[in-house]
């Protein structure tokens, strides 16, 4: 499945995962790999930066929120500088 530039997929996922995993592919690089290891109302979120050495593990409601958020942020700076 596609949104945009991004590519969702199913994964094996890497050795450190039980259970399927689904990634976002930017590029055919992935950005996000979700898993569902502390169950499903515990899903995490791992991002991956431009580095290789880069990635932080997030809950995906913290994420989720976060980017509401910011969204919700631009449409209020963009609809007070009118």
């Amino acid at each position: 499945m596609n949104i945009g530039n991004l590519e969702i997929v199913k994964s094996s996922g890497p050795l450190e995962y039980e259970f399927l995993t689904l990634e976002v592919l930017i590029n055919g690089e992935p950005l996000i790999i979700a898993d569902q290891e502390k169950g499903i109302d515990a899903l995490e979120v791992e991002l991956f930066g431009r580095y290789d050495d880069f990635s932080a593990k997030l809950p995906i409601d913290d994420v989720i929120a976060a980017l509401i958020e910011i969204k919700k942020r631009f449409v209020e700076m963009n609809t007070s500088a009118k």
